[in-house]
Formats: structure tokens, C-alpha cells, sequence
């Protein structure tokens, strides 16, 4: 009897495992999607023209980076 509640336990435990890797895996989906709603918003607005401008300049730099370790 008490074999199986262990048992049963341990596989409430695993099930909420895998919930809650599903769950963090949305949140990261969700928090991609916030950051390029973000970016989209940026772009669109007339007086945010430079800091859009200015955050595809850091993200070109950053790939521009990757790209030189890449070469080494």
C-alpha cells in the first residue's frame, strides 16, 4: 500500500515536471514574441525613428562579433 503511494507520488512528480518545462518553454516563446512586438512597435513609431535605428546598429555590431570569432 504504501509502495503504491510512492509510486503514485512520484508520478504526480514527473507529470508537474513536465508541466513546468512546458510552461518555462512558453514563457520563453512569449517573452521572444514580447521582444520582437517590441521591436515592431519601435519601428513603427515616427518619434522612436532613432532608437530603432540605434538598436538594429547594436544588434548588426553583435552579429558583425559572432561573425569575426567565427573566422578565427
Amino acid at each position: 500500500m504504501l509502495q503504491s503511494k510512492i509510486e503514485e507520488l512520484n508520478a504526480q512528480v514527473e507529470d508537474l515536471r513536465l508541466s513546468l518545462m512546458n510552461k518555462e518553454r512558453e514563457i520563453e516563446a512569449l517573452e521572444e514574441s514580447n521582444k520582437t512586438l517590441k521591436i515592431a512597435k519601435t519601428l513603427t513609431g515616427t518619434e522612436e525613428h532613432s532608437d530603432a535605428k540605434q538598436k538594429i546598429n547594436e544588434l548588426v555590431r553583435e552579429i558583425d562579433k559572432c561573425i569575426a570569432l567565427l573566422h578565427k
